[in-house]
């Protein structure tokens, strides 16, 4: 959605209809430009509580990141926008797809996400789901019982620097 120059114009228009929040799913990598983040924070005066922004950042290695994302070059855009929403004002938080490549990484990237940003109220968690276009990549989903452990240190980690973390599932 912030690849629509219409965004700002559009979550306004929703806050003025009365929609009491509004939720902004996203890479944020559009959002390294300041001037977008800026014009969100102007579309309506109760913006920056009413907008919420969930990033997608499905690794804290970029060569993880970009191989899983297919788009080379946003690893640090998706940082830059997450750091242009938060010096906003905007509420932030990530939803990372644990898959094969990324789970034994998971208490790396609870550690990645803790020390980077300190101020992050949550991260939603959810298991790679198979859909048909993966057909030929089976590759990418774990096992659940070997993810258990990785995932159990990193909601240790987590929990101890107050971040809430989440499941969720697409299937």
């Amino acid at each position: 959605p912030t690849l629509l120059p219409f965004l700002p114009a559009l979550a306004g228009r929703a806050l003025k209809a009365g929609y009491k929040e509004v939720q902004i799913l996203t890479n944020a990598a559009a959002l390294a430009d300041a001037g977008i983040v800026a014009a969100l924070a102007k579309c309506h005066p109760k913006a920056k509580k009413a907008l919420q922004f969930g990033v997608s950042l499905h690794a804290h290695l970029k060569a993880d990141s970009e191989f899983l994302t297919r788009s080379k070059g946003t690893f640090e855009k998706t940082l830059a926008g997450i750091n242009n929403l938060h010096k906003a004002g905007f509420r932030v938080t990530l939803y990372h797809v644990i898959t094969s490549r990324t789970f034994r990484k998971l208490p790396a990237y609870a550690g990645f996400v803790t020390e980077n940003f300190p101020w992050l109220p949550g991260i939603t968690f959810s298991l790679i789901y198979p859909t048909p276009h993966f057909g030929s990549h089976m590759e990418l989903f774990p096992r659940v019982p070997q993810v258990v452990p990785f995932f159990d240190k990193a909601l240790g980690l987590l929990n101890a620097a107050g971040v809430r973390a989440n499941m969720s599932s697409c299937g």
